[in-house]
């Protein structure tokens, strides 16, 4: 059983990891649907016979922009640059690395690795193509690889490295990668 770890939480499941996976595109494909759509938030605050208060809208606000992994000394750079490769893929690699099912995937592991460690200069790309798959795609395995091919497609064209696109698009592609490196 393959284990991927954070330094909050172990997954030892790969019926866990596929529905994160899920969830992770979900809240992506929804971000970049709302980002790109509109530049404000308008907030409206519940009715009174839901609060017991009166109705009112709150201004417009401008969304902020995304954090990038730009500047050293903060934790977006440092996650980008150094925590996600160092400690949570080392991790994976310490924990796994005698399983079947991770050595069959530890070329695609390493070459996300290689990536990583190369974060500031290597430009980000799509999902692999090259990857074998044991079965044929099902059809909600090629709609999500779409809606990555989406979400990823104004960081590619710009021509964005791990540290100049939106950290947390890149954080959720990391763990992405990591998930079709190793068959789930």
């Amino acid at each position: 059983m393959i284990t991927t770890t954070t330094t909050t939480t172990t997954t030892t499941s790969s019926t866990s990891l596929s529905s994160i996976l899920v969830r992770l595109s979900i809240v992506l494909s929804l971000w970049s649907s709302f980002h790109s759509s509109s530049n404000t938030c308008a907030m409206t605050i519940p009715s009174s016979s839901q609060t017991g208060t009166s109705s009112r809208s709150k201004p417009a606000l401008d969304i902020p922009p995304p954090l990038l992994s730009l500047t050293p000394g903060t934790w977006a750079f440092d996650t980008m640059s150094r925590r996600i490769n160092e400690e949570i893929l080392q991790r994976t690699y310490d924990e796994n690395k005698d399983e079947p099912a991770f050595q069959a995937g530890l070329e695609e592991f390493n070459a996300l690795r290689a990536e990583l460690q190369g974060a500031a200069v290597n430009k980000v790309g799509y999902l692999p193509e090259s990857v074998d798959f044991e079965h044929e795609l099902s059809d909600e395995e090629k709609i999500e690889r779409i809606q990555w091919k989406d979400i990823l497609e104004p960081f590619v064209s710009n021509g964005d490295t791990w540290l100049s696109a939106p950290w947390l698009v890149m954080e959720f592609y990391v763990y992405r990668r990591l998930m079709e490196a190793i068959g789930l």
